[in-house]
């Protein structure tokens, strides 16, 4: 969401008059629930990889919470990594990461 909202100012401080007809209300409100909407989509295997439970630590002397792999995440592991931390970590957080170290400093030299 902050890439999103990076390119929105950037394009609204260097093409100012060309910029309403480009960011309607409509399209950014679009832009963000498919951010939302793809991200959801992008990290759900994530939601059903892990469960929590408590097991009981000789250190602490009282029970902790852990985080436990469930059936689907071992007969799923190895497309489970490649998603999350290929395709989510690198595509999605990645470009969005990108956008604001590039587009920030080209708006603040801009101006």
């Amino acid at each position: 969401m902050v890439g999103v909202i990076c390119v929105q100012r950037f394009l609204v401080i260097t093409i100012p008059f060309r910029s309403s007809s480009l960011l309607s209300p409509l399209r950014m409100k679009v832009v963000s629930i498919f951010v939302y909407v793809a991200n959801i989509l992008l990290f759900s295997p994530a939601y059903f990889s892990f469960t929590h439970d408590y097991d009981f630590s000789q250190r602490y002397g009282d029970f902790i919470p852990v985080l436990k792999p469930t059936k689907f995440y071992n007969n799923n592991y190895a497309a489970i990594n490649i998603h999350i931390g290929i395709v989510y970590n690198i595509a999605v957080l990645g470009t969005s990461l990108l956008l604001t170290l590039v587009l920030t400093p080209a708006t603040a030299i801009y101006l």
